[in-house]
């Protein structure tokens, strides 16, 4: 009996040296599963990122957003090369590619508006673009058309405006070379006044005719807007008198006065200066300055005075644009 008990005790005790054998169950993952172990490892686990391949092999689908481009000012050393005087704001080298277009209007009671193409610009941008309108050509006649250089980058403002009157606007095509000058904030008429001049020695006067007035500048109120012209007779700079015609009411931007105003000259007056300018005038009476001719600044008014001067008693007469003062 003793003998039994020891043999077990030595098979115990042997069994329980020897290693243990255990027997593992692998399960493939299933949903739920890898459901379970992203919650554990967000976005780091390979087997994450593995598990997230498109099964069979399949292209794995990839898409580039679209940007925006935009523009950085430089920095400190980068802006001290830049020229901040008077520069060329169409083309300049060594900067920055610049885009430019032109913008127009043809100034009717009802404006038309048009646009070009924005293009590179350089020394010589060619933009050869033609663009059709249905208008009446007596209408047409009492308009201007305005055109304006815009740049585009590195930020849209506009460089320069030139201004073309349609008056003599016919069926045959003419061709226009337009001086872009720089560009006013503040609002600019295009209105023209055709004036006639007479110098009468005999007299010892000049002889002026308002005659009438074009592409009038439209009222945004409801108030009645009207005009009239006052005429400035200038010697050395001193004003010499003053004449104006009667305040009018527009109609479809134009005004006829065929008003006569007398100038006495007299052989002491030296260097005589002849100022036109044309007022607004609101319904409160609050006149505003439009713009004004003076027959010594444009080639136009230069021609007609010389004209006048030199061919007593013929009376002289041409349109002139006005100008911002």
């Amino acid at each position: 009996m003793t003998e039994c008990i020891k043999n077990c005790c030595r098979t115990f005790m042997s069994k329980k040296n020897e290693p243990e054998i255990q027997m593992i169950k692998v399960r493939l993952p299933g949903k739920s599963t890898a459901e379970s172990n992203v919650k554990r490892n967000v976005g780091v686990s390979e087997d994450y990122l593995l598990s997230k391949l498109p099964p069979d092999g399949r292209e794995v689908p990839f898409f580039v957003p679209n940007f925006k481009t935009s523009y950085i000012q430089p920095r400190g050393a980068q802006n001290s090369g830049y020229n901040i005087g008077q520069q060329s704001n169409v083309y300049t080298d060594g900067v920055e590619v610049q885009k430019i277009g032109v913008k127009g209007v043809i100034t009717m009671t009802k404006p038309v508006r048009f646009k070009s193409t924005v293009k590179e610009a350089s020394s010589d941008t060619v933009f050869m673009e033609t663009f059709v309108f249905t208008l009446n050509l007596e209408q047409i006649r009492r308009s201007a058309l305005v055109l304006c250089l815009q740049a585009h980058t590195p930020r849209r403002r506009t460089l320069g405006e030139c201004v073309l009157s349609l008056r003599t606007l016919g069926p045959q095509e003419t061709k226009h070379w337009l001086e872009f000058k720089p560009h006013s904030k503040t609002h600019v008429c295009h209105a023209e006044l055709q004036l006639a001049l007479c110098f009468q020695p005999v007299s010892s006067r000049m002889q002026l005719q308002i005659l009438s007035a074009q592409n009038l500048p439209s009222s945004s109120s409801p108030l009645t807007q009207r005009f009239f012209v006052k005429v400035e007779l200038l010697s050395e700079g001193k004003v010499l008198l003053k004449r104006k015609t009667k305040v009018m009411k527009s109609s479809e931007g134009q005004i006829q006065w065929e008003e006569v105003l007398h100038l006495p000259i007299t052989n002491q007056d030296q260097n005589l200066q002849l100022a036109v300018k044309l007022y607004s005038r609101g319904s409160v009476r609050r006149k505003h300055l439009l713009g004004q001719v003076s027959l010594d600044s444009s080639p136009e008014a230069v021609e007609q005075w010389r004209d006048s001067m030199a061919n007593p008693e013929k009376v002289v007469t041409s349109w002139h644009r006005v100008s911002r003062l």
